[in-house]
C-alpha cells in the first residue's frame, strides 16, 4: 500500500512540475530596456560606494565615522525620494 502511494505522489509532482514549464510569464523586453537604460546611465553605485569606503572609511558601532556615515546614507535616501529615512536608536 504504502509503494502505490508514493508512486501516485511522485507521478502527481512530476507532472505538476512538467506543466509549470510550459506556463511561463512573457516577457516585457521594453521594462528590461528601460531598467537596465537607468541602471547604466542613472547609476550612482559606485559614488555611494567610494563615498562610503574611502571618505568614511572602517567604523565601529557607535563610533563617531559610523554615526557620520549613518547621517549622510539618511540624508542621501531622503535626497532619492525615500520618504520615511531615519536613523533607529540601539542599545551596544
Amino acid at each position: 500500500m504504502k509503494v502505490w502511494h508514493k508512486c501516485i505522489v511522485s507521478i502527481a509532482l512530476t507532472i505538476s512540475c512538467t506543466s509549470s514549464l510550459f506556463t511561463q510569464e512573457p516577457v516585457y523586453w521594453d521594462v528590461v530596456q528601460q531598467i537596465m537604460q537607468e541602471a547604466f546611465e542613472n547609476s550612482h553605485v559606485m559614488e555611494n560606494a567610494s563615498w562610503l569606503t574611502d571618505v568614511f572609511g572602517p567604523r565601529n558601532a557607535k563610533s563617531p565615522g559610523y554615526i557620520a556615515a549613518a547621517k549622510w546614507a539618511r540624508d542621501r535616501l531622503q535626497e532619492y525620494g525615500l520618504a520615511d529615512a531615519h536613523l533607529e536608536p540601539y542599545e551596544f
